[in-house]
């Protein structure tokens, strides 16, 4: 009986120490509410500069980090069906105020992260020194979070992490694996009865290609999406998927027609174009998507 309550103490403390301290989580909470507030400020700024199609990208940037938050929806709600046409000088006055306000963001983020990775909590190390680099980059937000970058990824990670991957390491599951346990997994994963399954804040990716080779594709979905919200979302109004977008990737041509296949009911067709280089595909793919549905 002993030994049964002293193993379910020591599950309930790894449990425990498995979820942020309570000063943790108030700290994120301080630092959306943070950005929130500089956010709305400079959404009414782009208001009243008539330049409403930049107020509601300001006010879903931070959706994308807040989405709960009552007073970013209020204010995009206000604002979305308003159109107007910028007064003269006004770009040049906002591009230098959005500077500054991003500049706090980026340094409130990075102290988040920092804080998380204090505690030994690499995923939300991860999520907040990503968000840095997706939202708010800067060199002195970058250089606080002393990270390096890892070109194959697109994104600035701790020099002992890209030391790893160099090495041909992966982390998987909260855990850094080396290269051998990772063909192994690439093996496993080396069909659709169990595909490679990665997320982003908006897709999810599902894919035989290997791991690395998959976290590319992730990587170059989500920078091809923030450039078509950049570009289009003052001409349309884009929000938020209540779900993840799904992006399906084979290997081969027989794949693609089995996953056609299996989706429809219907026979796929012999060959369903040239074959092309994946990133590309996605690319293409993704902007179709967007082009036709409006986000």
């Amino acid at each position: 009986m002993k030994r049964q309550l002293a193993f379910v103490l020591l599950l309930a403390v790894a449990a425990a120490s498995a979820e942020p301290s309570r000063l943790l989580q108030n700290k994120r909470s301080a630092a959306l509410t943070r950005i929130e507030t500089e956010l709305v400020a400079l959404s009414k700024v782009a208001s009243r500069g008539k330049a409403f199609g930049r107020a509601r990208r300001e006010l879903q940037k931070g959706l994308a980090l807040h989405p709960e938050s009552k007073r970013l929806v209020a204010e995009r709600d206000r604002i979305a069906e308003k159109t107007g046409t910028p007064k003269a000088g006004f770009e040049a006055r906002f591009l230098a105020r959005r500077e500054k306000a991003y500049a706090k963001c980026g340094k409130v983020l990075a102290d988040l992260a920092l804080a998380f990775d204090k505690k030994g909590h690499v995923d939300e190390f991860e999520r907040w020194a990503s968000a840095v680099q997706t939202h708010f980059p800067s060199k002195a937000a970058l250089k606080r979070l002393q990270l390096v970058y890892f070109e194959p990824y697109l994104k600035w990670v701790r020099k002992k992490d890209a030391e790893r991957l160099a090495k041909g390491s992966e982390r998987v599951d909260g855990k850094w694996i080396d290269k051998d346990a990772v063909a192994a997994l690439n093996a496993r994963h080396a069909t659709f009865e169990d595909p490679w399954v990665l997320s982003d804040d908006v897709h999810e990716l599902k894919t035989t290609v290997p791991l690395r080779e998959a976290r590319q594709l992730l990587a170059h979905i989500g920078i091809y999406r923030e450039f078509v919200l950049r570009q289009f979302s003052g001409a349309w109004d884009l929000r938020p998927p209540k779900g993840k977008l799904p992006v399906i990737v084979t290997r081969t041509q027989a794949e693609l027609r089995a996953r056609m296949e299996a989706a429809t009911g219907q026979s796929a067709p012999p060959q369903l174009g040239a074959a092309l280089p994946a990133k590309q595909l996605v690319a293409e793919s993704l902007f179709r998507h967007v082009g036709t549905h409006g986000g």
